[in-house]
């Protein structure tokens, strides 16, 4: 490996380790966000509060397949040398979609309350005022790493994390925390660090020229729509089985199952999170290996074997000290529901199979098997899971989490085994180059 190619392997690393700080920020402010709610809020307003995050990563997820994974796709491909003004197509498309969004959310609001469903009612209010700012921030976040600046990113989220930190304890102090103010204190985080970075990212860009015409707004919409629609899908199905279950929970049993579900779930979440994370740093290597099959079968066993460890130590300890944690994190609120945590500790265990398989067929052009295993996953929530917990509450809905992220590992498993026997083989640059990895070396 020559010096050039050695620098660039240095600055892609770089940028991984930019992308990991992002990433750990961003959790650390989610968990820190979620923590704090459940040791301060009462049961049923915290049940309330999960209730209306659970409907806004549904939203985020679908904000996320229509803009942010075209965006990253095509933002360092297609429309590179127009960047400026691609970004503000999106930043149009994207006040647009969540103002009516935001308007829609508004009308739900006032139907509960006439209900008398108060406390959903003011989370939903809350929810319409965070969601354009905090889906704002998501966007930008994506789109430093498009410009190849993720520094930038990792900038937004420590800013993120110092102001919904501080919100939330200057709101504890003045006795003000409640669902609707923590929103709020959400949509203020995320507009004063989504902003700074629109600025600094687009202040950038407009000092430089465009070297392409400004893209047609029609061919935009077509281009995310025929890439994004099959994301959209997969996000959605995705969403279902650790999502669904808390909507579930609040209609058929209680705001305070949803709470308690939600308060077991929290302590595994970090661990969710950093195989999300972990996957976006998977998927090139397994890419580069793809056209040979021994490399390719040696690199997926050893992603096995470190996500199952990782995962099968973080669950014994939780399991182990899980009970005490409970009562210490928030303040004896859910002792009751504690006994659950060794099933709960099985989620990022079947999380990491489930992401390493994905990752091997996506790095094999084979998307839509990993939409097909969603697809599988969230029918047995919507059958076994609805009836589980209908039948045993809480305890249902845990279990209907294990049983749905089990399907999903054997589906994805067979998927697995009868690609490798097909395996395409294709350069390994010119399968990044569309992705974006242009700092990539040449195969030496």
């Amino acid at each position: 490996m020559n010096k050039t190619q050695r620098n660039n392997w240095q600055r892609w690393a770089g940028r991984g380790i930019w992308a990991v700080a992002d990433q750990g920020l961003f959790a650390v402010s989610s968990a820190l966000l979620n923590l704090l709610l459940a040791r301060w809020l009462m049961p049923a307003e915290y049940g309330a509060f999960a209730v209306a995050y659970t409907v806004f990563l549904l939203i985020g997820a679908v904000h996320t397949a229509l803009f942010t994974e075209p965006m990253l796709v095509f933002g360092s491909s297609k429309y590179a040398s127009s960047w400026l003004s691609y970004i503000r197509l999106l930043l149009r498309g994207h006040w647009l979609l969540t103002g009516i969004g935001t308007f829609l959310l508004f009308i739900l609001s006032a139907i509960f309350r006439l209900a008398g469903s108060n406390l959903i009612s003011h989370a939903v209010l809350g929810l319409a005022i965070a969601t354009p700012f905090t889906l704002l921030l998501w966007l930008m976040r994506r789109a430093a790493y498009a410009r190849a600046r993720p520094q930038l990113a990792t900038m937004a989220s420590a800013f993120y994390l110092l102001l919904i930190a501080g919100g939330l304890f200057t709101l504890n102090l003045g006795h003000l925390v409640s669902t609707l103010s923590v929103m709020i204190c959400m949509a203020v985080a995320s507009a004063a660090a989504g902003l700074w970075l629109t600025s600094k990212l687009c202040g950038a860009s407009s000092a430089e020229t465009d070297q392409a015409d400004s893209p047609a707004t029609r061919t935009v919409l077509a281009t995310h729509w025929n890439y994004g629609r099959w994301a959209l899908a997969t996000s959605i199905l995705m969403w279902v089985p650790l999502n669904f279950y808390f909507i579930v929970l609040s209609g058929w049993v209680s705001l305070e199952a949803s709470a308690s579900l939600r308060a077991l779930t929290n302590l595994v979440l970090p661990l969710l999170q950093a195989n999300a994370a972990l996957s976006a740093l998977l998927l090139p290597p397994l890419v580069v290996r793809a056209g040979n099959p021994a490399a390719f079968k040696k690199l997926l066993r050893s992603s096995l074997i470190l996500f199952f460890a990782g995962a099968t130590i973080y669950a014994l300890l939780l399991g182990t000290f899980g009970r005490p944690l409970v009562h210490l994190l928030y303040g004896g609120k859910y002792d009751s529901a504690a006994n659950l945590l060794w099933l709960v500790a099985l989620l990022p265990i079947l999380d990491g199979i489930v992401v390493v398989l994905a990752s091997a067929l996506r790095s094999m052009e084979r998307p839509k098997l990993v939409f097909w295993a969603n697809l599988a996953a969230a029918a047995c929530v919507l059958t076994l899971g609805i009836w589980a917990t209908s039948a045993w509450g809480i305890r249902g809905a845990a279990l209907g989490m294990i049983l749905a992220d089990l399907l999903a590992v054997a589906v994805l498993a067979t998927f697995v085994f009868k690609s490798l026997h097909s395996v395409p083989t294709l350069d390994c640059v010119e399968k990044l180059r569309p992705l974006g990895w242009r700092a990539l070396p040449q195969k030496s």
